[in-house]
């Protein structure tokens, strides 16, 4: 079982930066113990964020239903290589597959939000991407 402790927890010093992204995602964010935090719009994880300590920065991730996303210049990483991907039970959100996904929403898609972000103001081209992602993340039913 993986159970809920807070975002501060999960996301250590990058607590701020990742609360911010929550904000503006207007879900409601709830951490796991294996390491991300599930953003979840009426109780459905719709997003999640990844604290990515060896790249500097939070994977913001989203499934990959369809290529009708945003234009981001985020750098795109491997699922694969994200916190609580190995054996864990979110490994079935990220790879789109189990009883409740179905070929349509297809495998997750994550992107590094660099640290240098956090600081930079709201109307910031960065921030206006995050915004843009995370609205497309909740066309994404």
């Amino acid at each position: 079982m993986n159970s809920s402790v807070s975002v501060e927890t999960v996301c250590r010093d990058r607590a701020k930066f990742a609360r911010r992204i929550i904000g503006i995602s207007a879900m409601e964010a709830c951490g796991r113990a294996s390491g991300y935090v599930n953003l979840n719009l009426k109780r459905k994880t719709m997003a999640q964020i990844h604290p990515q300590p060896r790249e500097k920065g939070i994977a913001l991730v989203l499934r990959s239903k369809g290529e009708n996303r945003p234009a981001t210049d985020f750098v795109r990483i491997e699922v694969s290589e994200l916190g609580g991907y190995e054996g864990g039970p979110n490994i079935t959100w990220l790879n789109g597959t189990g009883n409740e996904f179905n070929i349509v929403k297809g495998p997750a898609i994550a992107f590094l939000i660099p640290d240098a972000v956090a600081p930079l103001g709201d109307d910031a081209p960065a921030w206006q991407n995050i915004a843009s992602l995370l609205e497309h993340a909740k066309t994404l039913k």
